[in-house]
């Protein structure tokens, strides 16, 4: 017998196709992680005792950190425990406390007020696009977004155990990595329980503070390594419902043990009608599928209509997820049509809806699509997408992350955008401001006045996010140049913040008395650099006379 179109999950977890029954049946376990489930149900436990339990799951993409995070989730809500749970994106890392925002649901429209304050928190109106950001551009948001967030944790951990379950933590925003590093210190004796699963790469600094500062908290760290042997044999027992015969396994052992390959691999020899089963065991022709996971993904999505692969190619644009108002947006389609268009992907299991957007059901998935278009394609749509997206009124964030990725030196509309984004994120995320800054500052001819503003504007950003060397760094390497005068005072008057966060306060004051006598410093720029002087003692400089003017922001 010919087994249909098989619908296989990465890591063997949801529907697989029953040839008995001939429909969709849930797959029973997950193959080949005992130990990391046991570990998992160990750390539950112990939040339902009323203590604290962290857990990191690391491990290359497909190999089963997703199925994992799910079955963990679904035994802590079937103890009774409160469960947020949330996905970063690759294209969403640049919306400060996103990660978090989504997990703990928190809009404007939430029933739960403290959720609903915490929204209006993080929408709160960002100062306009006049002047640079300082390191006086209220300091005090970010801190009171993070505070907000693990007020929230503590009064929920009063009424019961919660388990926060945070998936693709390498693609997180770095202000909510931030808060899960304070919330992994303030945990104490609270029934919460973190689960996080990242990759190995990309590492971030931020995320290697936070790994570190969890397992300094008493985090356990999973490593999830490509199954093996019995394992495999098992996975695919269950994809095709019949015992493997040694020409299949030989065929899934290019696999090399990851889950989602095993899974896809099968897939396909599926769909191509390769497998057979006779006498309850399941073998393959001597069929020869793409060397890489890549391909063989694209011969998998290949059977479906032209029309969907063209939806699917534009959604990949938007990144793993994507709203269908979004996708209307950039494609000039409508709602009406696109649902027409992805209803056999949805049938097919390539997208999934999570009952607010539509998502590819593995990132992989996206990435193959997305990486098949030709470089300058996929430039030209994400610039064409994030015109589209800022005539439709959308965030600076989410436009300015698409011109910059369709952007070509010297484009003034991604510098602009990437600009306008930065100054808005900067009060919550200063992390994320002095990255868009550094891109927009990249795209610019380095004898552009308009670059020195963005890397006095992105020193600032480091001193507000704490990096405080590389404040210092970027301070310096502005004043080593001829730097316009009406830059440089302010460019000191940042250094001087940096030297003196570093404990060097003699260095410190030097540069902060040049900066005073500066006749081009605004009138806020002066007060910082005064009221800095005077925690180290110094006079108030006297050699400017009348009203200071008024601050830029």
């Amino acid at each position: 017998m010919t087994i249909p179109r098989l619908a296989a999950r990465a890591c063997s977890l949801g529907p697989q196709y029953h040839p008995v029954m001939g429909t969709l049946a849930p797959v029973p376990r997950i193959c080949g992680r005992d130990a990391e489930i046991q570990a998992l149900g160990e750390a539950l436990g112990r939040v339902a005792a009323g203590g604290p339990a962290i857990v990191l799951v690391e491990g290359e993409a497909g190999i089963g950190k997703t199925c994992l995070l799910a079955q963990a989730l679904e035994d802590a809500r079937g103890r009774g425990m409160q469960v947020a749970a949330g996905q970063a994106e690759e294209l969403e890392r640049t919306r400060p406390f996103g990660l978090l925002a989504a997990a703990f649901g928190c809009i404007r429209s939430a029933p739960d007020p403290r959720r609903a304050a915490i929204a209006r928190l993080l929408a709160a109106p960002a100062a306009g696009d006049q002047g640079p950001i300082t390191v006086t551009s209220d300091p005090g948001l970010r801190f009171r977004a993070v505070d907000a967030f693990t007020d929230l944790v503590e009064e929920l951990a009063l009424a019961g155990p919660v388990v926060i379950g945070l998936d693709d933590l390498q693609w997180a925003d770095p202000s909510s990595l931030l808060t899960l590093g304070v919330l992994g210190r303030r945990l104490d004796r609270l029934p919460v329980g973190v689960i996080g699963c990242l990759r190995p790469s990309p590492r971030t600094t931020e995320l290697d503070r936070l790994a570190a500062a969890l397992e300094a908290a008493g985090a356990r760290h999973l490593t999830l390594r490509p199954l093996r042997g019995e394992a495999v044999t098992g996975l695919v027992a269950q994809a095709v419902a019949a015992e493997p015969g040694p020409r299949l396994l030989a065929e899934v052992s290019g696999a090399a043990g990851n889950p989602l390959f095993v899974t896809e691999l099968l897939g396909a020899l599926a769909q191509e009608g390769a497998i057979t089963t006779a006498g309850g065991r399941a073998e393959v022709a001597e069929t020869v599928l793409p060397p890489t996971l890549r391909l063989t993904i694209l011969r998998r999505v290949s059977f479906l209509p032209e029309t969907t692969l063209q939806a699917l190619r534009s959604a990949s644009i938007l990144g793993s997820g994507f709203s269908p108002t979004d996708l209307a947006t950039i494609t000039g389609r409508s709602a009406v049509d696109l649902s027409v268009m992805l209803a056999e992907a949805i049938r097919a299991r390539v997208l999934e809806d999570d009952g607010a957007r539509l998502r590819f059901r593995h990132e992989l998935i996206r990435d193959a699509i997305y990486e098949d278009l030709a470089g300058s394609v996929r430039r030209a749509l994400h610039r064409e997408a994030g015109q589209r997206l800022a005539q439709a009124g959308a965030p600076a964030l989410q436009v300015a992350e698409h011109l910059a990725r369709g952007a070509t030196p010297g484009d003034p509309e991604a510098v602009t955008w990437l600009a306008r984004a930065a100054r808005q994120a900067a009060p919550r995320s200063p992390d994320v401001a002095a990255d868009l800054l550094d891109r927009a500052a990249g795209l610019m001819a380095p004898g552009d006045l308009g670059r020195d503003r963005l890397l006095a504007e992105r020193a600032s950003s480091l001193m507000w996010a704490g990096r405080v060397a590389d404040a210092e760094t970027a301070c310096r390497l502005l004043l080593d140049r001829d730097l316009d005068p009406s830059l440089e005072s302010a460019v000191r008057v940042c250094l001087g913040h940096a030297l003196l966060s570093a404990g060097r306060a003699r260095d410190s004051l030097c540069e902060l008395e040049r900066a005073c006598q500066s006749p081009l410093l605004t009138g806020a720029e002066l007060a910082e650099a005064q009221a800095l002087r005077a925690r180290e003692g110094i006079p108030r400089h006297r050699g400017r006379s009348g009203p200071a003017r008024p601050g830029r922001r």
